[in-house]
């Protein structure tokens, strides 16, 4: 299960790096200057100039530049191997730990043999911690957002400014202040005796989907909407408009809004002593 996490990204790479060779040109749409509109029997002309001086933004005849791909996808590399490394290897994206000795004691309930030998002191560094979701989806949004400008304005529009939409804003700022909020019922839940934070990890996708009660619903739409945003958004980066990041539908924002709501609302009940 644990290796989901790295299959996820390595398609996010194939998929990022397969634009580089795209041949097919962004679309691009001339608008009339001005536009006339008749309701009511009054007729009225409407300006589109500003608008076409942001759709446009000069990108006719923009090519890819060989050297920003390969500077390009240099980048997105560093990002996404360190991503990797880091959460693999440190505690980037792991809950907090509070009470060494019952993370030992769920260890060896979890893995006599292995484990026997630990002391406290041992489950703090050796043992891995479970995976944190709301600090997966804020570092796995990080990534895509970040590959993703770097792209766009290193290789598909080399020498345009890339527009930082609303979108990516909204993406970033959602999943910020999933993670913050996490991080706030966590410290509030610090002296419940079942903390489900002080048990040993069991592999990405089952730590991120599970409170103390094992898989949850709450968490599992969480990780269905993130994924399905996730996608979308990859999938749009080749056909944005010129000098901008991928738009997504206010809708589909929304529900990822109102997904992230959910998570919170119910994890603040997780950790209870009543089981499910």
């Amino acid at each position: 299960m644990k290796h989901l996490l790295l299959i996820f990204i390595a398609v996010c790479v194939v998929h990022t790096m397969s634009f580089a060779y795209d041949s097919i040109p962004a679309k691009t749409d001339s608008l009339p200057a001005v536009m006339t509109v008749t309701a009511g029997g009054v007729t009225t002309k409407l300006s589109l100039i500003d608008t076409v001086a942001v759709t446009d933004r000069n990108c006719a005849g923009v090519k890819k530049s060989e050297f920003g791909c390969i500077t390009a996808f240099v980048i997105i590399f560093l990002v996404i191997i360190s991503f990797i490394w880091l959460t693999l290897k440190s505690n980037l994206l792991r809950d907090t730990v509070n009470n060494p000795q019952l993370l030992l004691e769920n260890a060896q309930k979890l893995n006599p043999t292995k484990y026997a030998t630990y002391t406290a002191d041992d489950a703090v560094n050796k043992i891995p911690r479970s995976f944190s979701l709301s600090r997966a989806q804020l570092g796995i949004w990080i990534v895509i957002i970040t590959c993703a400008y770097a792209y766009l304005a290193l290789c598909k529009y080399w020498g345009i400014s890339i527009v930082f939409n609303n979108t990516a804003l909204a993406l970033l700022g959602i999943s910020a202040a999933t993670a913050a909020a996490g991080n706030v019922i966590d410290k509030a839940q610090e002296s419940n005796e079942c903390r489900h934070q002080n048990t040993p990890s069991q592999g990405f996708l089952y730590d991120i989907l599970s409170d103390q009660n094992g898989v949850s619903i709450h968490r599992f739409q969480n990780v269905v909407w993130t994924l399905i945003a996730a996608i979308i958004y990859i999938c749009k980066i080749n056909n944005t408009a010129c000098g901008f990041l991928p738009d997504l539908d206010n809708t589909l924002i929304a529900l990822s809004g109102i997904s992230n709501a959910t998570y919170l609302g119910i994890k603040i009940n997780e950790n209870s002593k009543v089981s499910q």
